[in-house]
């Protein structure tokens, strides 16, 4: 039995000039990602603070690019292969936004790192706690962040009496 790659299984459920279209979209794709690249992120390269993370998400967005243009070419020519370049492409997007996450986390951590080297004098001859002001805004974010916990812990403690459990 021969097994129909998915290019095929398209051409047979959607109409002709899907197939015939699908080239011109993916080209479209190319050059919508390459623009969007070069649109927001001209001005990093020219400023004078370049960090380890600002060519990352760039570099994964022109490789999808790239990847758009030659899925284009191998589905002008009916190749199964671009089908399977396309959706590499598209599955890019998602490794962006879990890439984005992971750098907001170690952002995180650095700061919190550089802010306690640059506070532990004051956390160890207690003028730490002096330092803080309780304007209303500072304590109306205080009672937010207690809500969101009790709240939370509540939501827990209500999911887990939902359970039912298993008899035996």
């Amino acid at each position: 039995m021969n097994k129909k790659n998915k290019l095929q299984l398209l051409g047979e459920k959607a109409p002709s000039w899907v197939i015939d279209v699908l080239p011109m979209i993916s080209v479209l794709a190319g050059v919508l990602i390459l623009w969007v690249t070069w649109f927001f992120y001209q001005e990093i390269y020219a400023g004078p603070n370049f960090q380890w993370y600002n060519w990352l998400q760039p570099a994964l967005m022109i490789l999808a690019g790239v990847l758009c243009f030659i899925a284009s070419a191998l589905l002008a020519i009916r190749s199964s292969a671009g089908w399977e370049v396309l959706w590499a492409a598209i599955s890019i997007i998602p490794l962006i936004l879990a890439l984005r996450l992971v750098i907001v986390i170690v952002r995180f951590v650095g700061f919190m790192i550089n802010w306690i080297g640059d506070n532990a004098g004051h956390l160890a001859d207690g003028t730490f706690f002096d330092q803080i002001s309780l304007t209303p805004l500072n304590i109306a974010n205080i009672v937010v962040v207690v809500a969101i916990v009790i709240i939370s812990l509540l939501n827990r403690s209500n999911n887990y009496a939902r359970k039912p459990k298993e008899k035996k």
